[in-house]
């Protein structure tokens, strides 16, 4: 009995080690902070640092300082644009 207990034991923490690897190596499909912070794509509503100032990323930042914005995914592409 005490070697049953064990082994159920050890898959139940097996288990719950697994799901948590799941949980942060899995897309989720939505944009993450590290995802902002990385790549740049920041979805509205994010709080960043830009020039030593906090900021929330939105349409009307995004256009003032010429990022880039996407009005269907409802965020900005955090790098400096040419047209």
């Amino acid at each position: 009995m005490k070697k049953f207990l064990i082994i159920i034991s050890l898959i139940f923490i097996l288990f719950v080690l697994v799901m948590i690897l799941l949980h942060y190596f899995m897309p989720s499909g939505e944009p993450t902070l590290m995802d902002c912070l990385e790549f740049g794509y920041c979805k509205e509503g994010t709080k960043i640092i830009d020039n030593g100032v906090e900021v929330i990323v939105n349409k009307e930042y995004c256009l003032k300082y010429h990022y880039k914005w996407d009005d269907k995914n409802k965020m900005g592409l955090l790098h400096k644009t040419t047209d």
